[in-house]
Order: structure tokens, then sequence, then C-alpha cells
């Protein structure tokens, strides 16, 4: 019967949720690779303009310039200096999305550990009616608990984009949004 539980639910349980770690690590390389590559095309930039400002009219204008990099290269309404490692705000949002969706295997995780530790104890005492009571009551405090941890999750991450929506109207449209 315990072995039957291992095959069937948890060894998929804990393949999947090594399987979404796995894939969160990796997409959160990449982003890094592509957030410093990004920074150094938007440096590489600010060079060719600083070198336009000085005199350097007979160069080529560059006609393949990310747009986005582009508006990241214009002056400050403030103060009128560049910013030159900046990072666009598409790259920001795929790393505040990244940051949110950590927490969804760490739920996962903190829930079904102790299930897991019971059906371990008992698949090596070889009594199902063996474990003790409170290995029994953590399992069940923690099963109950997932739907709770994921909905605090997803009230929290929808709360980060809603700040970051009102931020992005205000910067961009020069209104306050509601």
């Amino acid at each position: 019967d315990n072995v039957w539980r291992f095959v069937l639910f948890y060894i998929p349980l804990w393949f999947c949720i090594c399987f979404i770690t796995f894939v969160y690590c990796r997409v959160w390389s990449r982003l890094g690779v592509t957030v410093r590559n990004q920074q150094h095309q938007e440096h590489l930039i600010s060079n060719v303009d600083e070198e336009d400002e000085v005199g350097s009219a007979h160069m080529q204008p560059m006609h393949d310039v990310d747009k986005e990099a582009e508006s990241d290269m214009k002056p400050t309404k403030k103060t009128g200096e560049r910013r030159s490692m900046a990072v666009s705000p598409r790259t920001q949002s795929k790393s505040s999305t990244l940051q949110r969706m950590k927490w969804y295997p760490m739920v996962l995780a903190l829930c079904y550990t102790p299930a897991t530790i019971r059906r371990l104890y008992e698949l090596v005492s070889r009594d199902t009616t063996s474990s003790p009571m409170w290995m029994a009551a953590l399992q069940v405090f923690f099963s109950a608990l997932i739907g709770l941890f994921n909905a605090i999750v997803y009230v929290f991450s929808q709360q980060a984009v809603r700040e970051k929506d009102v931020a992005w109207v205000k910067q961009n449209c020069g209104c306050v949004a509601k």
C-alpha cells in the first residue's frame, strides 16, 4: 500500500517540484545573461552618444538601435543626465515575475515535506499504524495550508503587479492612476 503511494503520488510530486525548480533556475540564469547583454549594449550606445556630443559629426548614425534602449538613453526630465546602465521596463517586469514565481514551488515543498517524511517513516517501519500522532497532525496541518499559502503568494504578487502598473502609468503618462 505504501509502495503504491510513493509510486503514484510522492515520486511524481517530488519530480515535479524538482523539475519546476530546475526550470526556474535555468530561466533565472538566462534572464541574468539578457540583463547583462542589455546593459552592455546600452553602455555602448551611451559611449557613442557621448562621442556624438563631443563633435564627432562625421560618424554614421546607428539605425539598428533597439527602441527600448534608445528610450532609456534619453535625458531624464528632472536632471538632464543620461541613464547609461538602466534596465528596460520589459526586463524588470520579467525579473519581478520570476521573483514571484519562485514562491509556488517553495509552497509545494513546504506543505508536502511532512507528508513525505511520515510516509517514509511508515515505509521503513513496515507498519502503517506506527507513525506517531504528531507526524500525522503535521501532515494534516500542512496539507490543509496549501491553498492558503498559494492564495497568499497570489495576493502579494498581484499587489506588486498593480503597484508597478501604477508607477508605469505615472512615469509614462504623467497622470495619476486610481
